[in-house]
């Protein structure tokens, strides 16, 4: 989408980003449960921590693409509701593969 839309130089800061989420939510997540749950505590800690590292790694991304930290704290806010709507989004799937009793297909190893 950055390439797409005109923001090339931050596709490695995003690909990155998005990894470094992916690994953090993957390490916190609990999967190893009876497969009766996607929203639990601890997995909503892992969503949470992995927003929470996207923030800060678009702010420091910014910092070297901006040559300044200061100018970089202006995305902060944007990339918070960017990070409500993960959040949201995590939460609204959870519900719903949970009540379709989806999750046990999906977390079967």
């Amino acid at each position: 989408a950055d390439f797409l839309s005109g923001y090339a130089h931050w596709v490695v800061f995003t690909l990155i980003i998005k990894a470094l989420m992916g690994w953090l939510a993957g390490a916190v997540c609990d999967f190893q449960g009876d497969g009766s749950k996607l929203f639990t505590l601890r997995n909503g800690a892992a969503v949470l921590l992995a927003e929470v590292w996207m923030v800060i790694g678009y702010l420091l991304g910014g910092a070297v693409l901006k040559s300044s930290f200061a100018v970089s704290l202006a995305s902060v806010p944007e990339n918070c509701v960017q990070a409500i709507g993960g959040i949201l989004v995590f939460s609204v799937l959870a519900v719903a593969f949970c009540r379709a009793k989806i999750y046990r297909f999906v977390t079967r190893g």
